[in-house]
């Protein structure tokens, strides 16, 4: 399935690891988080090697719909209710950095990657809905953000119950930023290898070790497992997270125009789509039906009910599907990603991304330049792989993923019969 990012994919091939070498940090898996991490530590003097298994940026990056905002899976309402006001607000705040660093390098670099500041809508689809607009609101100020409750009109260019605007947020290209970052990467002198798969990682807590596949051993000081799944499962991160899917239309719209910004709308499961401005016309990307990977689904009932969902939001006739995907999406427990370290201490994982990858990845990029170059990160400690989740939390996402299981994906199980 080709994503809507495939076509502006313009990266050289680079070579496999073929000997060994004792850089200051090997980053191991070549997407967003990844390159974002290489080119801020590699600005702080430090010689960095990428190891891919692949092709660069071909995995996760390429399925993402490339949302870049504060308005997290997690209501504000909930993150306030699981970790209290101010380090809600450190969440918030973090979020909020990554999508300044993703600008700041567009505009350092002179990136031409559609980068857009917009605002995020979540809109309503009945007057009912629109009950805890009030509340959302007042936390989004609480924690420094600017929003704004609309009252059913039709400013947005398709029918709803009202909004919550939430201001400054962004949305970019991943493919062109991505591609045009590499060029950076390679005149910083970092190390980009294609096709190399690492087995193992570990340390004797100063220095690293990394081994390939094809027994090459590279011994760094420090080692960043940026693989979006991390590497051997350690046990200790296994049961913090759990693997969705989620599913993806593009469109192209006819007949009607909608305000260019991000979407999401209400439900549970919730769904989300984007309006870019592309060769004058508009083009649609929309994302959900998520569900737990190792439910068996009937992916062609999650294709079609996304597109259900279309045809009731702006009607079967204002839009013609042009592409349409399938994407991972990993959820943490208890609502925020896992970045920084584990154990030994110099070996750093970012995971669990769940829908907010882009930012993640620039949290990710700043936590980890941080303390690979001695400084107090401030967001080190709500993100640290080792906390463990509170009553709270767990109380609030299982329920949150127990309606999305019962009122989503529940309909498009695949039953075995017996015969």
């Amino acid at each position: 399935m080709k994503t809507t990012w495939e076509e502006y994919r313009n990266i050289e091939e680079f070579p496999s690891l073929t000997k060994s070498a004792s850089p200051d940090v090997v980053i191991v898996g070549g997407g967003m988080a990844g390159l974002l991490s290489a080119y801020l530590i590699s600005k702080e003097g430090k010689k960095v090697i990428i190891l891919e298994k692949g092709r660069i940026a071909a995995g996760v990056t390429m399925y993402t719909t490339a949302f870049l905002t504060h308005s997290l899976d997690t209501d504000y309402t909930d993150l306030i209710k699981i970790y209290g006001n101010k380090n809600a607000k450190t969440i918030i705040d973090s979020h909020r950095k990554a999508i300044d660093l993703i600008e700041q390098i567009v505009r350092d670099e002179r990136i031409d990657c559609d980068f857009t500041r917009c605002s995020n809508y979540i809109y309503a689809n009945s007057k009912k809905d629109t009950k805890g607009f009030e509340d959302e609101l007042n936390a989004i100020k609480e924690l420094g953000g600017k929003g704004k409750i609309i009252q059913q009109v039709n400013d947005l260019g398709f029918k709803n119950a009202g909004y919550l605007e939430i201001q400054n947020q962004a949305k970019f290209n991943p493919l062109k930023f991505v591609s045009a970052l590499l060029k950076t990467l390679k005149k910083m002198g970092v190390k980009i290898y294609e096709n190399t798969e690492v087995v193992k990682v570990g340390s004797d807590g100063d220095t690293g070790e990394v081994e390939t596949k094809s027994k090459i051993i590279l011994l760094p000081k420090w080692v960043i497992v940026a693989t979006y799944e991390p590497l051997d499962q350690p046990l200790r991160l296994f049961f913090k997270k759990g693997l969705y899917v989620s599913y993806v239309l593009e469109a192209e719209l006819k007949n009607i125009k909608i305000k260019e910004g991000t979407y999401e709308d209400t439900y549970n499961p919730y769904h989300y789509f984007r309006i870019d401005e592309v060769n004058g016309t508009q083009r649609l990307i929309a994302g959900g039906e998520d569900h737990r990977q190792e439910i068996k689904m009937a992916e062609s009932k999650n294709f079609n009910s996304l597109k259900e969902y279309l045809d009731k939001t702006i009607g079967k006739e204002n839009y013609k599907v042009t592409k349409k995907w399938r994407g991972p999406i990993l959820e943490p427990v208890d609502g925020i990603a896992h970045i920084g370290r584990l154990d030994p201490e110099n070996v750093l994982y970012a995971m669990s991304f769940s829908g907010n990858g882009m930012t993640y990845s620039g949290i990710s990029a700043i936590i980890f330049s941080d303390i690979i170059s001695g400084r107090k990160s401030k967001y080190e400690r709500i993100y640290s792989p080792k906390r463990i989740p509170n009553f709270q939390s767990l109380l609030t996402k299982g329920k949150d993923y127990g309606e999305e299981f019962v009122k989503g994906a529940l309909k498009n199980i695949v039953i075995q019969r017996k015969r």
